[in-house]
């Protein structure tokens, strides 16, 4: 794996994407896993808000990986959610953009019970 400055590593998965595993892969006993790295992430970020969200997009990209994504798949995702001309068009259809932060602290969600 090749990670050129200024780049940083922050999560990987380890484990077999499913789109690779043969048919009778099995569901037990395999150890899928997706590492997050403190100390380059605390490194990176400059407040509490940077570090959560930068741990939420860490995880969505490795299970992008766990999915069968690749790097350049997740980067068009990416800059087509940044490119989105108005928040509605990140979240489902018809509602606004889901509120991130509060669900990573363990807060309901506007919408959803607590």
């Amino acid at each position: 794996m090749d990670i050129e400055p200024p780049d940083t590593l922050f999560g990987l998965y380890h484990g077999t994407p499913l789109p690779e595993r043969p048919w009778a892969y099995g569901t037990c006993c395999h150890d899928d896993r997706i590492s997050i790295y403190q100390r380059p992430i605390l490194d990176a970020c400059q407040t509490e808000d940077e570090v959560v969200a930068t741990i939420g997009e860490t995880v969505i990209h490795e299970v992008g990986h766990y999915f069968g994504l690749s790097e350049e798949e997740l980067e068009a995702i990416r800059r087509a959610i940044l490119a989105a001309p108005d928040p509605s068009a990140r979240g489902r259809p018809g509602e606004g953009a889901p509120k991130v932060l509060p669900a990573f602290r363990g807060a309901a969600v506007e919408g959803e019970e607590s």
